[in-house]
């Protein structure tokens, strides 16, 4: 699966001003709104297992990226874009005839580079880190 988006988000009218990194005092108007990337893409693949004793293993990988976006509503700073990492192990009880037929398990990994990065800012006072590595489990049942 991928994708790929394409966003061009400015103020076309508008009579707000705002504070410039260099404290000059600036119109909005024109400008691309804060913290709204113009480019997002992604790529992510599954694949199960052919082997009759790994039956109901399978394996993902992706990768995210999230381009550079303007730091407040006057673009004095730009924020610099990232690309991201992720990965899954997953169990299908499919081939079970018993109760856990139609279970999956599954553990994911985001962010497996555990890669620090701005992930948006809003003024020159206010940034956000994105997440780091994060692994979590699930598990899910369909009759």
């Amino acid at each position: 699966v991928a994708s790929y988006a394409y966003t061009d988000s400015k103020y076309t009218r508008s009579n707000i001003t705002g504070i410039a990194l260099d404290g000059t005092e600036e119109p909005t108007q024109g400008k691309y709104q804060y913290g709204v990337p113009l480019n997002l893409a992604s790529f992510w693949a599954d694949y199960n297992l052919p082997s009759a004793a790994l039956r109901g293993v399978g394996v993902s990988a992706g990768s995210r990226f999230v381009g550079g976006s303007w730091g407040d509503n006057v673009n004095s700073f730009k924020v610099p874009g990232a690309t991201l990492f992720d990965g899954a192990l997953h169990y299908d009880f499919s081939g079970d005839s018993g109760v856990l037929h139609g279970a999956r398990l599954q553990i994911n990994a985001a962010n497996i580079g555990n890669r620090t990065y701005v992930a948006s800012c809003y003024a020159t006072d206010g940034c956000y880190y994105g997440a780091k590595l994060t692994v979590y489990g699930t598990m899910r049942y369909r009759w």
